[in-house]
């Protein structure tokens, strides 16, 4: 079976957003990432994030409610427990590290919200003429996320 690899990329986790919003765009994104795959024989994504913090938190949800494999980076300090992964990807060189080595190993990306870290690598994705499926996001505040 082919593997393939989407990254999905969101803004600053410190920043509050519209949950049932985040929710809908994920899984919207989600088939259509799917769909897009579909003609190669693929039945299931692998989902690469980067993170277990506020819009990635939910796509992480949204990938084991489907059964998907999911790769974390190393820079993740530690896993939240209750964050499954399939895999613990070595990407990169520093922590936080962004852009080339993340967007080399994947196949496609996702981009749920915009900042400029997530925004830059849906740019080279796409100038390394990856699908790139960008979904905006109302962001409420600057606010952590309540507990």
């Amino acid at each position: 079976m082919t593997v393939i690899k989407v990254g999905v990329v969101s803004t600053r986790s410190h920043m509050s957003f519209d949950r049932q919003m985040a929710n809908r765009r994920i899984a919207l994104a989600y088939d259509e990432a799917l769909a897009h795959f579909a003609p190669r024989g693929v039945k299931r994504l692998t989902i690469v994030l980067r993170s277990t913090e506020g819009v990635l938190a939910t796509a992480h949800q949204e990938a084991r409610k489907r059964g998907w494999d999911i790769e974390t980076l190393p820079h993740m300090d530690p896993p939240m427990p209750s964050f499954h992964t399939s895999k613990l990807s070595i990407l990169g060189r520093d922590w936080g590290e962004h852009g080339s080595p993340f967007v080399t190993a994947i196949d496609g990306i996702i981009e749920i919200g915009r900042d400029d870290a997530s925004h830059q690598e849906a740019l080279e994705a796409a100038e390394q003429h990856k699908p790139v499926f960008i979904y905006q996001l109302l962001m409420l505040s600057m606010q952590p996320e309540p507990a």
